[in-house]
């Protein structure tokens, strides 16, 4: 997680290896309708927090998140316990199913989805054997297995940074006022933000060097990012910010001063699902493209 603003629960990667069995999708994948989670961001009230989605677990049908800040396939929310003889939990989206290790305890509290409650993530080692597309506009959400936008002139590159067991994170090129600043993480996990500054020069540089305090122009507000509450600022970009050749639809700034955050590789920000508006934002893991268009 990379300093942004979140409604994502902290991942169990490290204390239960995902030994992942995932099957081939099925040749057909119809699109899946997005559930929005709404709530408070920077001050505004009934903002996109979360983009989830009901998929299979263990046959029952569970809300669970789309993350692409996530670099494992699965990553339950709450707090599992490890667990010396684990049980395989069989998760299931778009044609695609992962068997997960999960403490019994928890995987009997997984059956229970009639509340509604987003019970983990689905992150990129989910999804990286094809191509994901959100239409922002209808609200729905496709898997295509293999490469869809290599062919396509208009799709951008995309860099898909491999730092961990499995998985990784698609990283996208940021630019402001025309010059590369360098590279972006594209957060779906992050749906309320557009940009999210990694570091105080970061922030500097995307606001024009705006204070860390409440002004005419700067919003103070709280996040929760993996159990913690964090002091954040959002202010307007001083120029145009671009993800590749993508205007942002919203340029506000956000901030989280966070000490003991330091991603593997030096980052501007990330760039959250705000930043595209009603747009079909498509992610090609095998081809490393990436495409923004107009919905129909």
């Amino acid at each position: 997680m990379l300093n942004a603003p979140s409604q994502r629960a902290p991942a169990i990667g490290t204390a239960i290896a995902l030994a992942l069995l995932v099957s081939m999708p099925r040749p057909a994948h119809a699109q899946s309708a997005i559930d929005w989670q709404l709530g408070d961001f920077a001050g505004q009230h009934g903002q996109r927090v979360a983009l989830t989605v009901k998929a299979l677990v263990d046959g029952h049908a569970c809300t669970m998140q789309v993350d692409t800040g996530l670099d494992d396939a699965v990553a339950w929310h709450g707090d599992p316990a490890p667990a010396r003889k684990p049980v395989d939990v069989a998760v299931e989206f778009a044609g695609v199913r992962v068997t997960v290790p999960t403490p019994a305890d928890h995987a009997r509290q997984l059956a229970d989805c009639a509340r509604g409650a987003v019970v983990g993530s689905l992150g990129n080692a989910f999804f990286d054997g094809g191509t994901l597309a959100i239409d922002l506009k209808t609200s729905h959400i496709r898997y295509v297995p293999g490469g869809r936008l290599a062919a396509r002139l208009d799709a951008q590159p995309m860099f898909y940074a491999r730092w961990g067991a499995t998985g990784g994170h698609p990283l996208v090129e940021m630019r402001k006022s025309g010059a590369l600043r360098g590279y972006a993480l594209l957060d779906t996990g992050n749906a309320a933000v557009a940009f999210a500054a990694t570091g105080k020069p970061q922030w500097d540089a995307a606001t024009g060097g705006a204070p860390l305090q409440a002004t005419a122009t700067v919003t103070a507000f709280t996040a929760s990012s993996s159990s913690r509450t964090l002091a954040c600022f959002a202010a307007p970009s001083a120029g145009v910010l671009q993800a590749g050749t993508w205007v942002l639809a919203a340029p506000l700034v956000t901030y989280c001063p966070s000490p003991d955050v330091a991603p593997p590789l030096k980052l501007e920000g990330v760039v959250g699902l705000r930043s595209f508006g009603e747009a079909v934002v498509s992610i090609d893991y095998v081809s490393g493209r990436w495409l923004v268009e107009k919905a129909h």
